[in-house]
């Protein structure tokens, strides 16, 4: 079989844990033939689905700035690239806005975007056990 040829990728550029869609030719006969995913150096093939021989899905690792996006199959080997992804270094924030959704699932795969519960502050009112939180 030919080697895989990543075609087309979109979005074509997100921060760590935005879902991206891959196109291209031969990505694998099958699922066990899909054997590896590189975006931009990281390794993303386990938070990779293979859909079709054209079509794979996967989670944009911490790769950073330009890079190619690189299938791996056991009947084509290595396979190339003509297009790229531009990975960014920032990341979605509680109070910080971006130009990117980024998917729950990327949550808990990259442990991005973990809220924890904020701390009662001195003198607000803990409304489970009714009572204050200063300390005196």
């Amino acid at each position: 079989m030919p080697t895989p040829l990543v075609t087309g990728i979109s979005p074509r550029e997100g921060c760590p844990g935005i879902k991206i869609t891959i196109r291209g030719e031969n990505l694998g006969l099958d699922e066990k033939d899909f054997i590896g995913l590189k975006i931009c150096g990281d390794d993303c093939r386990p938070t990779a689905t293979w859909v079709s021989p054209t079509k794979i899905i996967a989670y944009a690792g911490h790769g950073q700035g330009k890079g190619d996006v690189v299938v791996i199959t056991k009947s084509g080997g290595v396979g190339s690239c003509s297009v790229g992804f531009y990975g960014r270094v920032e990341q979605a924030g509680q109070f910080q806005e971006v130009a990117v959704w980024i998917e729950e699932d990327a949550v808990a795969l990259f442990g991005l975007n973990t809220s924890k519960a904020p701390a009662l502050l001195p003198g607000s009112i803990d409304t489970l056990s009714g009572s204050t939180t200063d300390s005196m």
